[in-house]
């Protein structure tokens, strides 16, 4: 909760007396007006994304900004519909969550790079933010790592840097430059 803004108060007058909880999440005053990625980052967006989150609520909402962005969006809600989901749509990117009940994403990562090898991007869509989930991520295959929850112009940012030039340096893909 603290690592996103937010935190959580309990206030008691003792034994009997019932508890008090209070919960603070951050808020922006500031209407949001839809934008393009192009408008955000001057670069269009990947048209085709898969998301594969056991958070349907999350998987959802990020969803909804892919396609707010200009993107084509599917859903797959665990790691086994997912791996179908990309193997018959066929994206250029996935935002893959990795704490998943059943095969967890890095399984589900291991399992697209079998299928495709480096022919998708895969994006770590994650809880799990520290420097050393970062590290696993990239060993295991991932492209990218972003915490959730993603700031959409951070998601927007990605999207389109990753999707520039299929073969152009991205997070863990190697240069494509001879020198």
């Amino acid at each position: 909760m603290e690592m996103h803004g937010g935190r959580i108060d309990v206030r008691s007058d003792g034994p009997g007396t019932g508890s008090e909880f209070v919960i603070r999440l951050p808020h922006s005053a500031t209407e949001v007006q839809p934008r393009s990625a192009e408008q955000i980052t001057g670069r269009t967006l990947a048209r085709r994304v898969v998301v594969i989150d056991d958070n349907q609520d999350a998987a959802n909402v990020t969803a909804m900004v892919v396609q707010a962005l200009g993107g084509e969006c599917r859903i797959a809600y665990d790691g086994i519909s997912g791996v179908r989901e990309v193997l018959a749509y066929r994206p250029e990117i996935v935002l893959l969550d990795i704490g998943m009940p059943g095969i967890d994403g890095y399984e589900t990562c291991s399992r697209i790079r079998r299928e495709l090898g480096r022919g998708v991007l895969v994006v770590a869509l994650t809880g799990f933010g520290q420097q050393q989930d970062r590290d696993k991520a990239a060993r295991s295959g991932f492209d990218a790592h972003l915490t959730k929850p993603a700031d959409p112009k951070e998601l927007a940012r990605l999207l389109s840097d990753l999707c520039v030039d299929p073969h152009a340096d991205a997070p863990g893909r190697g240069s494509s430059d001879p020198r």
